[in-house]
């Protein structure tokens, strides 16, 4: 009875906490046991990720180190499984939530934190973050971190702790770039806000950003001393993704998908409102925050979506001070409103919640593979059952290789025994495989080509005595999944005509 009595008293007096951790934990336990026993496998990045992870390095091609520590960090722990992989992502969503509560608490008040912190995990672009583990579910989180510590060393009343402070959001940032390169964005928000408020902008003249820069370069040294040590090759991958070396373009056809897309990750109705209220609430002290930390981001990716292709999940940051601004504006008195207003903001919730729902289980609502997202994350462990199969009455030293670093990776991780895998280069953009050593030791033995495409590419059959061909149709429900075909190569010649990557 006294137990019952003081939880009783405790979500009295705090109740906002109270249900936030009702809340996650019960969201993170029913994500736990979908990730053990759901119907998706890795994803194409994850399974990458996973195959950084058995080399670990102080950084990769296309991504820093941080992904790789985290998934080794739960594989150690679960051995390697899709929970091992994954189970991060989860711990790293709830903790997300729980510092967006923070913030939006420490702006205005507990109410608009909570909302804020509920809402995050509604949205259908941020839910994904909390059972994928790719390199957003800790660049997420360190950026909502290190947007209250912000808080804190902006504050008037922490002038005491400002030093050390700044120097803690170093370190936050600093493990921001080790997740993610767009974790820049931070410096540029953060820069923007002091320089255009007159009450911060005494802050620039002072040493604490300069610590907190130093601080940050510091943890970020890893990945510059790795490139400087291999041609600086994640910043021609990151201006190949720039698209620098073709010039300026325009193509608003690009620009449409990107908006087309960031309707369906945020859902119409919130996206409009979201956009609404950090603009509406820019004049105030607080709304000027949120506004700089949500701008720079989504206008520089507005802008070049008309210039390239622009993932949907590349300005999901630029988001998060945007749902705090709708919590605060919208919702924070949303028993006071009514008439139409009411319904839309209503629908501003519902809708994204009823898509996060759907997509645990998108069958349900008979969506064909090709309109379902999710689609991409099936059908790899029944290939690799297959690949598993014929490897069992080959040889022990046969290998298994791609053209294809997704199958190459997924491979890797779904094959019996975790084999190493291979990735060639027939005329493709680079990617890590080219790095790590290739199959040149397996001379004289067989390997297993896997492949989307359904003729055996010519460099392939020259570098092998023989191949044989099995076609491998994956369908659900009865649509067409995935095509795979895979080779059985005897008798390897030691090498493979491979290409060099023209694109970064």
């Amino acid at each position: 009875m006294r137990s019952f009595k003081e939880a009783t008293e405790k979500t009295t007096n705090t109740p906002y906490t109270t249900w936030l951790t009702i809340f996650l934990a019960a969201v993170s336990i029913i994500r736990l046991i979908y990730i053990y026993d759901g119907p998706l496998d890795l994803s194409p990045d994850e399974a990458f990720y996973w195959e950084y992870s058995r080399r670990l390095a102080l950084s990769y091609y296309e991504k820093g180190p941080l992904i790789a520590w985290i998934i080794s960090l739960g594989t150690t722990i679960f051995g390697n499984t899709d929970f091992g992989v994954r189970v991060m992502a989860v711990v790293l969503s709830a903790l997300t939530s729980i510092f967006m509560f923070k913030s939006g608490k420490r702006l205005y008040d507990e109410r608009t934190g909570f909302l804020s912190a509920i809402l995050l995990q509604l949205v259908p672009l941020f839910n994904a973050q909390g059972i994928l583990m790719t390199i957003d579910a800790p660049y997420l989180f360190l950026w909502v971190l290190s947007f209250y510590i912000f808080l804190k060393v902006t504050d008037a009343r922490d002038v005491k702790a400002k030093s050390g402070w700044w120097a803690v959001l170093g370190l936050t940032v600093g493990f921001g770039l080790l997740a993610k390169n767009s974790m820049a964005f931070f410096f540029i928000s953060a820069f923007l806000y002091l320089l255009f408020n007159k009450v911060q902008r005494r802050q620039l003249l002072g040493p604490g950003p300069y610590i907190g820069l130093a601080v940050s370069m510091v943890v970020f040294s890893p990945v510059i001393i790795w490139n400087a040590s291999n041609g600086w090759l994640m910043f021609k991958h990151e201006a190949g993704h720039a698209n620098l070396s073709g010039g300026l373009t325009l193509n608003p056809g690009m620009l449409m998908n990107f908006v087309g897309s960031q309707l369906g990750v945020i859902t119409p109705v919130l996206l409009v409102m979201m956009i609404i209220s950090v603009i509406k609430l820019r004049k105030e002290p607080q709304g000027s925050l949120l506004f700089w930390f949500s701008a720079p981001a989504l206008v520089f990716f507005l802008i070049k979506s008309l210039q390239g292709k622009v993932q949907g999940n590349w300005p999901m940051t630029g988001y998060i001070t945007c749902v705090i601004a709708f919590c605060a504006y919208y919702l924070k008195e949303y028993h006071l409103i009514k008439g139409a207003r009411k319904y839309f903001i209503g629908a501003a919730v519902i809708l994204p919640a009823i898509l996060t729902v759907i997509s645990y289980y998108p069958p349900m609502i008979g969506l064909p593979p090709r309109m379902d997202p999710t689609s991409k994350l099936r059908g790899w462990s029944p290939a690799a059952r297959e690949v598993s199969t014929i490897l069992a009455v080959l040889d022990d030293e046969t290998f298994i290789f791609s053209d294809n670093f997704q199958i190459s990776a997924e491979m890797a991780f779904y094959v019996k025994g975790h084999p190493i895998t291979y990735c060639i280069n027939l005329g493709r953009r680079m990617n890590q495989y080219d790095l790590w050593p290739g199959p040149e030791k397996y001379k004289g033995k067989n390997g297993i080509f896997i492949t989307i495409h359904e003729s055996l590419p010519e460099p392939v059959a020259l570098a092998f005595e023989s191949c044989d061909k099995k076609r491998l149709k994956l369908t659900e429900r009865g649509y067409k999944l995935r095509y795979y075909s895979i080779f059985t190569c005897r008798g390897y010649r030691g090498s493979i005509d491979q290409k060099k990557p023209e694109e970064f």
